[in-house]
């Protein structure tokens, strides 16, 4: 049936649960684009409900600006989700879930976005009620049955099926998400008084930041000119990997930096390197190759998805070969400058249009299924 025709008989009521918007990460990051860029993208007579932390519904607005940090604001945020939004999602035909917690007192059509499971493969990354929690939850959501679980990258839904089969009974669609454009006055010009190479990731284990510190030491002893700059805020577990790093000569922990400091530092660095073990989608890599900025990454998780052929891959516990690429991108000038503009034309595929047109396309293709169980209001 052509979506005209569709869209005519079907007209469907979308909620955007969007408070987590102030969180710092990828789900907050996430939830503010989907709430930027979702409300142009829908066709005429759809309506998009945008969910914010004081309980206020906002058609086509902008999230609530409340932070929500800690482990207070996890239990606020969970109080939210299962009492204010689970009564907004009454009166819906879909609800867009931006992670993988259901709402457990509502029976409205739902859809969740799964970022990875790393809390179900690598339980160790984390505290253990954390990941307890998290698989717990992913696994509530599943056995409720969505309309459609959204995966960030390919490699996030070959996880998921691999430590939770049951998924497959659901419909599961890949959308690669975007990455938002430096301010037009920004420009890479790595800092010749005093050069260093950048990490911009939040510290805890998963990010793999030892690993990295092993080949920078080594590097040192031989005489390697750059600093380490290492951006982010204190994670969980994170403690004994801050001591290390600031025990390190020739390392700059400067933890959570506002987003001016983060272009800056973008612009300054030679080059951007990211160990992660594991990652469901990459955004650290992308905002750096947007920027021009030269990127060593990690290989085998969905970085390879991100980053192709395009950023020095490196196995994220092979400490030789991230010696062997921090020393050539410290060195090689012309492999940096090629790097640089073959990262901005890769990030380019990657913008939040995209990714709110693919939703879209697939709250279109669920259009009947929901209007079925859950009359608009």
């Amino acid at each position: 049936m052509p979506f005209a025709r569709r869209h005519a008989e079907h007209v469907i009521e979308i909620l955007l649960p969007a408070h987590q918007a102030r969180v710092p990460g990828g789900i907050g990051v996430i939830a503010g684009a989907l709430a930027r860029h979702l409300p142009g993208a829908l066709p005429p007579g759809d309506r998009l409900t945008i969910l914010g932390l004081e309980g206020e519904a906002r058609p086509g607005g902008s999230p609530a600006r409340r932070p929500l940090l800690g482990v207070r604001g996890s239990i606020v945020r969970m109080l939210y989700e299962q009492s204010q939004v689970a009564r907004h999602a009454q009166s819906s035909d879909l609800v867009h879930l931006c992670d993988a917690r259901p709402l457990l007192l509502s029976h409205a059509p739902f859809l969740i976005t799964v970022h990875d499971v790393t809390f179900a493969e690598h339980p160790d990354w984390m505290p253990r009620h954390a990941a307890l929690y998290k698989s717990a939850m992913l696994r509530a959501a599943v056995l409720r049955r969505p309309r459609a679980i959204v995966c960030d990258s390919h490699h996030t839904r070959e996880r998921l099926l691999a430590c939770l089969p049951m998924a497959r009974r659901v419909r599961i669609d890949v959308v690669h998400l975007g990455v938002d454009p430096p301010p037009p006055s920004v420009t890479w010009q790595p800092q010749q008084a005093e050069p260093y190479f950048l990490t911009l990731s939040t510290i805890v284990p998963r990010k793999n930041h030892m690993t990295l510190l092993s080949a920078f030491r080594y590097l040192r002893r031989a005489g390697f000119p750059l600093r380490w700059k290492v951006a982010g805020s204190a994670g969980h577990l994170s403690a004994p990997i801050v001591a290390a790093l600031r025990a390190q000569e020739g390392i700059d922990v400067m933890g959570y930096v506002s987003q001016e400091d983060r272009e800056s530092l973008l612009a300054g660095a030679t080059f951007f390197a990211l160990p992660s073990h594991e990652e469901g989608f990459g955004f650290p890599v992308l905002e750096a190759m947007v920027r021009g900025v030269p990127t060593a990454c990690s290989s085998g998780s969905a970085l390879d998805e991100v980053a192709g052929d395009d950023a020095l891959r490196v196995i994220p516990t092979d400490r030789k070969g991230w010696v062997e690429a921090l020393s050539v991108l410290s060195s090689d000038a012309a492999l940096r400058q090629k790097l640089s503009a073959a990262g901005r034309l890769r990030a380019q595929r990657f913008n939040w249009q995209s990714t709110a047109q693919q939703l879209v396309t697939l709250y279109d293709d669920l259009r009947g299924d929901v209007t079925d169980v859950a009359p608009a209001s």
